[in-house]
């Protein structure tokens, strides 16, 4: 997102808009340009889907994969509902939305198991590095002109891993994990 004088302004054509708007006036009114990283530039439901595929083979889980995935998801973002608004602190978060998720399914597995699972998700996911499309055409055109960011809810251990493991991370000046 690109904030100028005169609204927001999304995608490719924003930025060169915002040129021609700032060649008309001669001074630089955007210098710094922000992302999230989950959901906008590096693709979390497909890495994330491939990390539990790996992890379901670890554990053995005897799940069908797509019906959990569409039982986990919502109760995941429940979750991260909560964990922004202090509801629930990062282990609940993590524990809570595996532990939900399989009682579902009439699975139910003992806290250090589920911390086993979760560890191993966690430990997984940075693995799997796609990118949206488009994703590195407009930072190598944003870079040329801007100082770029990532500001991201993600834990901070995984965030810096999936920078690094999908050749992004020297596109940012700063990452800041909440």
């Amino acid at each position: 997102i690109l904030l100028i004088p005169k609204g927001i302004w999304f995608g490719k054509k924003c930025f060169q808009n915002s040129i021609n708007y700032n060649r008309m006036n001669k001074k630089k009114l955007v210098t710094d340009v922000f992302f999230d990283l989950d959901h906008t530039l590096w693709d979390f439901d497909k890495n994330s889907m491939l990390a539990f595929k790996r992890v379901f083979k670890k554990f053995k889980i005897n799940i069908e994969f797509d019906a959990f995935l569409k039982v986990y998801e919502p109760i995941n973002i429940a979750y991260w509902k909560k964990y922004r608004e202090d509801k629930v602190s990062k282990e609940q978060l993590r524990r809570g939305r595996l532990k939900d998720s399989f009682k579902i399914f009439d699975i139910f597995y003992t806290t250090e198991k589920i911390d086993e699972i979760a560890d191993s998700y966690i430990h997984e996911l940075p693995f799997d590095n796609h990118l949206f499309d488009g994703a590195l055409e407009i930072l190598d055109y944003l870079i040329l002109k801007y100082k770029l960011h990532i500001i991201t809810n993600g834990f901070e251990e995984v965030q810096h891993k999936k920078l690094k493991n999908s050749g992004i991370d020297h596109y940012f000046s700063s990452v800041t994990t909440s």
